[in-house]
């Protein structure tokens, strides 16, 4: 079975359930099997699942009905980690925090009503700042222990590179919040060396970000974190 099918069949599984039916909320097909980027034999399924609020019972059928599927990028949610008591919007999925609310706004809906789509339209650039930092920092820190445990696979770190630059875009308002999902690699590459002045050694080592045939020198990665550190020091340090 593809990417491509996997979502749908996870939809129609969670569907064909009375209990899970009732409280679900939405399914949400996202990320780079659907956006068609970084796509590779490596790529991960990104989906998430909103339901209305937990019961042991709620649980147990979701996990029984998603066991067989390990390798799926899966997030559940509850109305109750978007909303506070008070209505107020509290959104937390791991370190992606109320940003993740523009990726997960122009997913595809698998089922049911996207509860994201009206909340961003309400947010500011000010607003994500504080939540887009948080992931920006985490990016950077991933990446400083992907440059020594992962130097014979560095695919990570190119991927992690990318969604650095990505963000970083954002954050500075270099992109629109809401066009997270569409901005390619090669223009996230380009747009950044043309905000900051790489090393040469860095230069030629983003040639080949994209290329995930080949791995990354230690030297490389070395270059390209120095510049990364400068960045995010220049640019986001408020």
């Amino acid at each position: 079975m593809t990417g491509q099918e996997v979502p749908q069949e996870i939809t129609a599984r969670l569907t064909a359930d009375a209990l899970i039916k009732s409280s679900l909320k939405s399914v949400i097909w996202f990320g780079s099997v659907r956006n068609s980027q970084d796509v590779h034999d490596r790529s991960d399924c990104d989906l998430q699942i909103v339901l209305d609020k937990p019961s042991h019972e709620l649980i147990v059928a979701v996990n029984a009905t998603l066991e067989d599927y390990p390798s799926v990028d899966l997030s559940i949610m509850y109305m109750q980690d978007i909303y506070n008591h008070a209505g107020d919007v509290i959104f937390h999925d791991g370190t992606k925090s109320l940003f993740f609310m523009y990726v997960l706004a122009v997913g595809e809906i698998l089922y049911g009503d996207n509860v994201y789509a009206g909340i961003v339209k309400n947010l500011s650039l000010d607003d994500i700042r504080p939540s887009l930092l948080v992931t920006i920092r985490e990016y950077l820190s991933r990446l400083r222990v992907m440059a020594i445990q992962q130097t014979n696979d560095t695919l990570g770190f190119k991927k992690y590179s990318l969604k650095l630059f990505k963000d970083t875009l954002v954050y500075i308002g270099e992109e629109k919040p809401e066009a997270i999902s569409a901005i390619t690699n090669d223009t996230a590459k380009e747009a950044i060396q043309h905000i900051y002045p790489f090393s040469n050694g860095s230069t030629k080592a983003l040639d080949d970000i994209t290329n995930y045939d080949r791995n990354y020198t230690r030297e490389e990665m070395a270059y390209l974190l120095t510049d990364y550190e400068n960045i995010i020091e220049r640019l986001c340090n408020e």
